[in-house]
């Protein structure tokens, strides 16, 4: 609220409100230039952690699913690409069916907005 308040008197008015939101926007937008910098061994610092991690679970994520691909007689391009992604997705589909039953505009248009 100290944002809006600009004139200090413990009121807000429109003209205020639309400064404080017009700063806002001009803050999300431009953020500082000095901090940026700052913030660059650490991105490079975490990618390199991430990617540390991601390329040692690769192999064993990769092993399991031909190993599941040959006990199911199911090729493991099927596994990778479409039952995976299903098995993974299907809490958030059932959740939107449920809502969809409910057959408001609201309900129905959050259960679009979740599939796409």
């Amino acid at each position: 609220m100290e944002d809006f308040d600009a004139s200090g008197n413990g009121q807000i008015d429109e003209k205020e409100v639309h400064r404080g939101i017009i700063e806002w926007l001009y803050d999300a937008n431009h953020p500082a230039d000095n901090n940026q910098y700052d913030e660059r061994p650490k991105i490079f610092a975490r990618t390199a952690q991430r990617t540390a991690v991601l390329t040692l679970l690769a192999q064993p994520v990769i092993e399991t699913i031909d190993e599941f691909s040959s006990a199911v007689n199911i090729p493991s391009f099927i596994i990778s690409y479409v039952v995976i992604p299903v098995v993974m997705s299907y809490r958030e589909a059932m959740g939107a069916i449920k809502s969809a039953r409910l057959k408001t505009k609201q309900a129905i248009s959050l259960t679009f907005f979740e599939w796409y």
